[in-house]
């Protein structure tokens, strides 16, 4: 997606997102679930997940309800977590 096109659809500019994604300008929360619905994402993925370092999410976004139960599921077991 764009910087424009998420602009539109989060109704701000793209100068206002390229100057928060910098750190040049602070954010809202109602601008955050803005931003959040345009990305389809949750917001605190926003400022949790690296996009540049996220294969795991965008096999998350993916997969439908039952399949994210088995990637907790062996992501637990691969992290020695199995039984919690």
């Amino acid at each position: 997606m764009t910087l424009e096109v998420a602009a539109e659809a989060a109704e701000m500019t793209p100068g206002n997102i390229s100057a928060m994604e910098r750190g040049v300008q602070g954010y809202t929360q109602d601008g955050l679930e803005a931003l959040a619905r345009a990305y389809n994402c949750e917001p605190a993925q926003l400022l949790n997940v690296d996009p540049l370092n996220s294969d795991i999410w965008s096999i998350w976004e993916v997969a439908k309800s039952g399949d994210r139960q088995k990637i907790v599921e062996i992501a637990k077991t691969i992290v020695g977590r199995t039984g919690t």
